[in-house]
């Protein structure tokens, strides 16, 4: 099962994975131009910044028009876009749980505690990475 993730995307949603995520041990790579490494550190949402998407689990954690030009090489790719039939490829989700403010300064490790994580279909590294946050995984049709 995998303990380490990487995020494409640190805002609200990306960095919030990312904190929930490292506070049960989980190693978390970033990759966003627009996060320098530090923010991302001391933010307590991510160990490094890559240059690349890839490893054992990338989350896309970008608006659609970004996630839809990403190519993470990766054995298993999620999303948290809020459509998912574009993302056939990848085990597209979409978690119940944000806030009206959005930025890695608003980013939290509880935001998505007891709140439900739509996914297309059930893969094992996804579901520990949900239930690692204490979200509850809700398998949808994807249309």
């Amino acid at each position: 099962m995998a303990k380490s993730v990487t995020i494409a995307g640190l805002g609200l949603i990306g960095g919030s994975i990312g904190m929930g995520l490292r506070k049960r041990g989980w190693r978390v790579a970033f990759f966003d131009p627009n996060v320098p490494s530090e923010s991302a550190q001391q933010a307590g949402a991510a160990d490094v910044k890559v240059e690349n998407l890839e490893g054992e689990l990338v989350v896309i954690a970008t608006p659609v028009e970004v996630a839809l030009r990403l190519q993470p090489r990766a054995m298993v790719v999620t999303t948290t876009c809020s459509v998912m039939s574009p993302f056939a490829g990848y085990v597209a989700g979409h978690p119940f749980a944000g806030s009206e403010r959005n930025g890695l300064e608003n980013a939290r490790a509880d935001l998505f505690a007891g709140r439900p994580w739509f996914v297309d279909r059930d893969h094992a590294a996804v579901r520990a990475m949900i239930e690692a946050m204490g979200a509850h995984q809700v398998v949808v049709d994807p249309k």
